[in-house]
């Protein structure tokens, strides 16, 4: 048995991607490792955000934008969003 009470072979079977762990568990294992289950279950956001964008580039700058202050956040955010929407509304 674990620190977590689930024994070895099943931590494995969740290494491997075969079973999940229940809520319970998952918050225990959370507890164990000093992190958040969203932790757990989604890793970083640097992580998220790899496995959704195959631009590199595009990573690079999501990372260095990350780095700002709230303040530059907030204008980057905004420039994203005015973009988008003038992108949207052409296409119409």
């Amino acid at each position: 048995m674990t620190a977590i009470g689930v024994h070895h072979s099943q931590i494995g079977r969740y290494e491997k991607g075969e079973a999940s762990p229940a809520a319970n568990v998952l918050k225990k294992m959370a507890n164990t490792l000093d992190v958040s289950t969203d932790y757990l279950i989604n890793g970083t956001t640097a992580d998220l955000a790899a496995e959704n964008i195959n631009d590199k580039t595009l990573i690079n700058q999501f990372n260095k934008i990350s780095e700002l202050t709230e303040e530059n956040k907030t204008i980057v955010s905004k420039l994203i969003d005015a973009f988008l929407f003038n992108r949207r509304s052409s296409k119409n």
